[in-house]
């Protein structure tokens, strides 16, 4: 049996459910990103418990010192991207954000202060100026990062002034001058039947669109039975699917 699983933003408050018989698809939702509350992210990636920052068997793996050589004149280093992976555990990146301000930012002495309050984290994070307007913040469980992808912007507040920050994840391609490539948006799933709430079910279909990062309150405490939501990382640059086939076998 195939049942198609279709997913697309809910409707306002004070409309009726729309039609099942006439599914609307979840690409709607990349047309345009409206501010969405911070909701609270009870469960992350791995099943609530607190990712480690870095893996431990990567972490013991050193790095050689490496030769020069002269391509076309230029002197050359050469990594290998096993190796690249190991540099990115040793600096403790594998949980990193990068904060863009875009009219104007604090002292970083005052970020470093009032982020992990204004934002909700709850272990130590580590934030240091990255370049003109971007702060990288590394954090030390699963929670915190997946708390500052969770809004599209925080408002950090100093006294009467308030500055805006947007969050993105950190990875090697990053380049200050160009916008990320990758944004972060719900995924809702209306009519999905309630057996299939279950966060590595839902983990799954959300996969057809990027990588899944955390599911909503009300889909994790079973208070909304009639649509499902899920937080995803999406490359801007590719297509994304309408919908997705559920088989059931025998």
């Amino acid at each position: 049996m195939a049942i198609p699983a279709t997913g697309r933003p809910p409707p306002e408050v004070g409309h009726p459910p729309p039609n099942p018989a006439h599914p609307l698809d979840y690409s709607q939702l990349f047309k345009s990103f409206p501010t969405i509350p911070p909701l609270q992210i009870s469960k992350t990636a791995n099943g609530g418990n607190p990712r480690p920052c870095g893996d431990p068997s990567l972490m013991s793996i050193p790095i050689p010192i490496k030769p020069i050589v002269y391509l076309h004149g230029e002197p050359t280093i050469r990594f290998e991207k096993k190796e690249v992976e190991v540099m990115i555990h040793h600096q403790d990146l594998t949980l990193a954000i990068v904060g863009k301000f875009s009219h104007g930012w604090p002292d970083i002495a005052f970020l470093r202060n009032v982020i992990p309050k204004q934002c909700g984290l709850k272990a130590e994070v580590r934030i240091g100026l990255l370049c003109d307007r971007h702060v990288l913040i590394r954090c030390t469980i699963g929670e915190d990062f997946d708390t500052l992808l969770s809004r599209q912007t925080f408002e950090i507040k100093e006294k009467n002034r308030p500055y805006f920050m947007r969050t993105f994840k950190w990875d090697v391609s990053f380049n200050p001058a160009e916008e990320s490539r990758y944004a972060y948006g719900w995924i809702s799933f209306p009519g999905l039947s309630p057996h299939y709430y279950g966060e590595s079910t839902l983990f799954s279909l959300a996969a057809a669109v990027g990588s899944p990062i955390a599911i909503d309150a009300a889909t994790l405490n079973k208070t909304r039975p009639s649509c499902a939501r899920v937080k995803v990382e999406f490359d801007l640059l590719k297509n994304h699917p309408q919908h997705v086939v559920i088989q059931v076998g025998e």
